[in-house]
């Protein structure tokens, strides 16, 4: 199909990320808990507090063997430590930890679903306005397509605080329109080129009303406009109201407590095991407040945030075919392909595997469903 002029935008992206890491759940508990990368370990690991919550451990474990805290097994002692008393800063802690996690989830499900319904618009905005302007007003359909995708792709970039620049370098912007947008913040300025994209298919409208265009048209392009503003509008209001940070201080200063009590109170015991227990016990409790802060905020390089360029590089390549590729019978109106067209007569056992087929018909009673012998499928 034809090129658009801002083709080369799609390459440029898609160099930046990659996808969100796949993997299966049915390879059992043991595989997946010694897998290494694309975790929070050894992000953990490489944090010089856990490891001096460690070594806390460790020196306390050490001088209670050497005689130093023998009294700490002691009951009447003022080294000992009743494990009663630390059940309730730990679940006090798990409690508020939890309940962090599942409001930085929450947060990173809206953000993912609100990011997902603007890209989404992309493609109802090219279907509509190819539809609509593209016989009678093709320049503005086009131009208006290019100023509706920058305005997305400059929203990430300046989420993820990259170089403008790198914009005109794949087409969407030219040197003037960068220009032009220079000294505005990074949240007006994709509301500035949507505001150019309305404008622009206001133009063309009106050249097209004398094709007998319908006046509500331009209503449903700036409709769709209007909601990526809105898209945009909250995704920035999500971004501006994390999780206070008196509740994050707290949460903090339990988790501090908590892992110096159990670094005292598993260190003056005989057992083996001490040690180990601690060891991931602290990394559970360090790895989920990682991850929570990672979920917080999906827009960076972290292992759990969105793939945007990936994305962008996705629907620019198919808004790309939507505005420019050709339609089979377009030349005629369809009018050759409405010649061919006959009675409408599905073969849907072709959507079954046979086995598939077979298995249903058998357990689910229903007897037309069987398979087609004459079916091409697989």
């Amino acid at each position: 199909y034809e090129v658009a002029p801002w083709g080369p935008a799609c390459a440029e992206v898609a160099r930046m990320d990659g996808g969100h890491f796949k993997y299966d759940g049915r390879e059992g508990y043991i595989c997946i808990a010694l897998r290494w990368n694309h975790t929070v370990v050894p992000q953990i690991l490489l944090k010089p507090t856990f490891w001096i919550f460690f070594s806390a451990h460790i020196a306390v474990r050490c001088g209670y063997h050497a005689g130093y805290l023998l009294g700490a097994s002691d009951s009447q002692s003022i080294l000992y430590i009743s494990w009663n008393y630390v059940k309730v800063i730990t679940a006090m802690t798990t409690f508020f930890e939890v309940f962090y996690t599942v409001q930085c989830y929450s947060r990173y499900i809206k953000l993912y679903e609100t990011t997902r319904d603007m890209m989404g618009t992309m493609w109802d905005f090219c279907i509509d306005v190819r539809a609509h302007l593209g016989r009678h007003a093709q320049q503005h359909a086009r131009l208006a397509t290019r100023y509706f995708i920058a305005a997305v792709a400059m929203f990430f970039f300046d989420m993820q605080v990259l170089d403008r620049d790198s914009l005109e370098k794949t087409g969407l912007l030219k040197g003037w329109e960068v220009e032009a947008l220079q000294g505005h913040t990074r949240h007006a300025s994709p509301i500035i080129i949507l505001q150019w994209c309305a404008d622009v298919v206001s133009a063309g409208h009106e050249k097209a009303l004398d094709k007998k265009v319908p006046p509500n048209v331009r209503k449903g392009l700036v409709d769709k406009i209007f909601h990526c503003r809105q898209k945009q509008g909250e995704v920035v209001d999500i971004m501006c109201l994390p999780v206070p940070f008196a509740y994050f201080h707290l949460l903090n200063t339990m988790i501090v407590v908590n892992l110096v009590l159990w670094a005292y109170g598993m260190g003056i015991t005989n057992s083996i095991v001490a040690t180990p227990v601690y060891f991931f016990s602290a990394l559970i409790f360090m790895g989920m407040m990682e991850l929570a802060s990672q979920l917080s905020d999906p827009f960076g390089t972290d292992e759990v945030d969105f793939p945007v360029h990936a994305w962008m590089s996705d629907y620019m390549q198919l808004s790309q075919r939507l505005a420019e590729g050709s339609i089979p019978g377009e030349e005629d109106r369809w009018a050759s392909v409405l010649a061919c067209e006959q009675k409408l007569m599905f073969q849907t056992d072709c959507l079954l595997p046979h086995e598939s087929v077979r298995t249903l018909s058998r357990n689910s009673g229903y007897e037309a469903l069987t398979v087609n012998s004459d079916c091409d499928g697989p």
